[in-house]
């Protein structure tokens, strides 16, 4: 059975393009045992980001089509769940990157006996779950995730994958779920992260820049909140 860390991608901006590439290699490191899935928009992507993912030995590209205004390429990232080989999907956003930090947490949801991980790490991360932050098991209650994306309605070009996990998984996972939660702690359970802030203050879904370097504004909003 396969692991996988699923992403979406979609036109030409480097931020998303570089960091998909960026988070293919760093993934190689820091999750070996696990496959990255790119559910690529065939027609605006360039091929040059479609030709280095598909170098890699730990990827897999899906290309797809369709206008972007309708198709909810958002959504794209939860369909590897659905698969019969894959057991585990984590969903994970291009413009961020994975690090140990999140590495950490998503290890202790493994080693747990609960169906989902949700993190929450910054004080503008108030979503019940964050469309690039939850990683899942097969879930009974669930047999087909694309069942009930088909019944979303895309109504703008972002956030239309967060209404779906908040009314269509949330309430279902809520009591079967590791959730590391900095901020916004919902739920009883919901619990610190294993490790603390390092003296950078980053965080998981941060987002980084081409140059690698993240927002100091967002990094002092953590600082200024714990």
């Amino acid at each position: 059975m396969k692991k996988v860390i699923s992403f979406c991608l979609w036109g030409n901006d480097p931020k998303y393009n570089v960091g998909a590439i960026r988070n293919a290699e760093i993934a190689k490191k820091i999750y070996p045992d696990f496959e990255c899935w790119f559910y690529i928009h065939e027609q605006s992507v360039p091929i040059e980001t479609i030709e280095k993912l598909t170098s890699f030995d730990n990827t897999k590209v899906i290309l797809k089509e369709g206008d972007l205004n309708h198709c909810k390429p958002m959504l794209w990232r939860c369909l590897p769940i659905d698969n019969p080989d894959v057991d585990i999907m984590m969903s994970r956003d291009t413009d961020s990157r994975i690090f140990l930090r999140e590495k950490i947490a998503v290890d202790e949801w493994l080693s747990s006996n609960t169906l989902f991980h949700i993190m929450r790490d910054h004080p503008y991360h108030p979503q019940n779950i964050l469309g690039g932050m939850f990683g899942t098991k097969k879930i009974p209650q669930i047999p087909n995730w694309s069942t009930l994306m088909d019944q979303v309605v895309q109504h703008s070009h972002r956030d239309y994958d967060q209404d779906f996990l908040r009314d269509y998984i949330y309430p279902i996972i809520v009591n079967n779920s590791v959730i590391h939660a900095s901020f916004h702690r919902y739920e009883g359970h919901a619990k610190n992260f294993p490790t603390p802030f390092d003296s950078e203050h980053r965080f998981v879904g941060e987002y980084i820049y081409v140059d690698e370097s993240g927002n100091q504004e967002h990094r002092n909003a953590v600082k200024n909140s714990i």
